[in-house]
């Protein structure tokens, strides 16, 4: 998502304010990936 999203912002008369927008979901997706150990834990443990 967030490299669509990326690309997408590519296409607006801002892109790089369109990116600043996205930072704080940018820097979420990328703290859930380099923890995911812990989100497969917990959805296998909910199996």
């Amino acid at each position: 998502m967030p490299l669509h999203g990326a690309s997408l912002g590519g296409f607006t008369e801002d892109p790089a304010g369109k990116l600043r927008s996205r930072a704080s979901f940018v820097r979420f997706v990328e703290l859930l990936l380099a923890h995911r150990e812990v989100l497969l834990d917990r959805v296998a443990g909910d199996v």
